[in-house]
Protein backbone atom coordinates (compact mmCIF):
# COMPACT_ATOMS: atom_id res chain seq x y z
CA UNK A 1 0.00 0.00 0.00
CA UNK A 2 1.33 3.44 -0.96
CA UNK A 3 -0.08 6.24 1.14
CA UNK A 4 2.64 8.90 0.88
CA UNK A 5 0.94 12.14 -0.17
CA UNK A 6 4.19 13.43 -1.71
CA UNK A 7 4.16 10.74 -4.42
CA UNK A 8 2.16 11.03 -7.67
CA UNK A 9 0.29 7.79 -6.91
CA UNK A 10 -1.56 6.46 -3.87
CA UNK A 11 -3.06 3.02 -3.74
CA UNK A 12 -2.65 -0.68 -3.23
CA UNK A 13 -2.38 -3.97 -5.08
CA UNK A 14 -4.26 -7.09 -4.08
CA UNK A 15 -3.32 -10.58 -5.26
CA UNK A 16 -5.62 -13.54 -5.84
CA UNK A 17 -4.59 -17.05 -6.94
CA UNK A 18 -7.22 -19.51 -8.16
CA UNK A 19 -6.99 -23.03 -9.62
CA UNK A 20 -7.61 -22.98 -13.38
CA UNK A 21 -7.61 -26.02 -15.69
CA UNK A 22 -4.50 -27.76 -14.36
CA UNK A 23 -2.70 -24.53 -13.52
CA UNK A 24 -3.33 -21.29 -11.72
CA UNK A 25 -4.96 -17.97 -12.50
CA UNK A 26 -3.22 -15.05 -10.82
CA UNK A 27 -5.24 -11.86 -10.57
CA UNK A 28 -3.49 -8.65 -9.57
CA UNK A 29 -5.86 -5.75 -8.90
CA UNK A 30 -4.73 -2.17 -8.48
CA UNK A 31 -6.90 0.31 -6.62
CA UNK A 32 -5.46 3.74 -6.52
CA UNK A 33 -5.55 7.41 -7.24
CA UNK A 34 -3.31 9.59 -9.37
CA UNK A 35 -3.84 13.08 -7.99
CA UNK A 36 -1.47 15.05 -10.20
CA UNK A 37 -3.08 15.83 -13.59
CA UNK A 38 0.32 15.67 -15.34
CA UNK A 39 0.85 12.08 -14.16
CA UNK A 40 -2.75 11.19 -15.09
CA UNK A 41 -2.08 12.48 -18.62
CA UNK A 42 1.18 10.52 -18.87
CA UNK A 43 -0.51 7.34 -17.63
CA UNK A 44 -3.46 7.74 -19.97
CA UNK A 45 -1.68 8.82 -23.16
CA UNK A 46 1.96 7.73 -22.91
CA UNK A 47 2.79 4.84 -20.58
CA UNK A 48 -0.56 3.18 -19.95
CA UNK A 49 -2.14 2.54 -16.59
CA UNK A 50 -1.41 -1.19 -16.56
CA UNK A 51 2.29 -1.06 -17.45
CA UNK A 52 3.51 -1.92 -13.94
CA UNK A 53 0.86 -4.64 -13.50
CA UNK A 54 1.77 -6.21 -16.84
CA UNK A 55 5.49 -6.13 -16.00
CA UNK A 56 4.99 -7.78 -12.60
CA UNK A 57 2.70 -10.48 -14.02
CA UNK A 58 5.14 -11.07 -16.88
CA UNK A 59 8.05 -11.44 -14.45
CA UNK A 60 6.01 -13.86 -12.33
CA UNK A 61 5.11 -15.95 -15.39
CA UNK A 62 8.77 -16.06 -16.43
CA UNK A 63 9.79 -17.08 -12.91
CA UNK A 64 7.36 -20.02 -12.88
CA UNK A 65 8.32 -21.03 -16.43
CA UNK A 66 5.22 -19.92 -18.32
CA UNK A 67 6.29 -16.73 -20.07
CA UNK A 68 3.86 -17.37 -22.97
CA UNK A 69 0.78 -17.16 -20.71
CA UNK A 70 -1.62 -14.40 -21.84
CA UNK A 71 -2.35 -11.29 -19.80
CA UNK A 72 -6.01 -10.31 -19.78
CA UNK A 73 -6.70 -6.66 -18.97
CA UNK A 74 -9.87 -5.27 -17.48
CA UNK A 75 -12.37 -3.51 -19.74
CA UNK A 76 -11.52 0.12 -20.48
CA UNK A 77 -14.48 1.35 -18.43
CA UNK A 78 -13.23 -0.30 -15.20
CA UNK A 79 -12.21 2.98 -13.57
CA UNK A 80 -12.32 1.90 -9.91
CA UNK A 81 -9.82 -0.93 -10.27
CA UNK A 82 -7.61 -2.32 -12.98
CA UNK A 83 -7.30 -6.09 -12.63
CA UNK A 84 -4.82 -7.90 -14.84
CA UNK A 85 -4.80 -11.68 -14.90
CA UNK A 86 -2.17 -14.13 -16.02
CA UNK A 87 -2.99 -17.79 -16.61
CA UNK A 88 -0.24 -20.31 -16.10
Amino acid sequence: RILDEDLPFQGEWSWRIDADAGGSRVTLTERGEVGNPVFRFIGTHMTGHTRSLDAVLGALATRVGDSAAPIEDAPANAAASVPATRRS
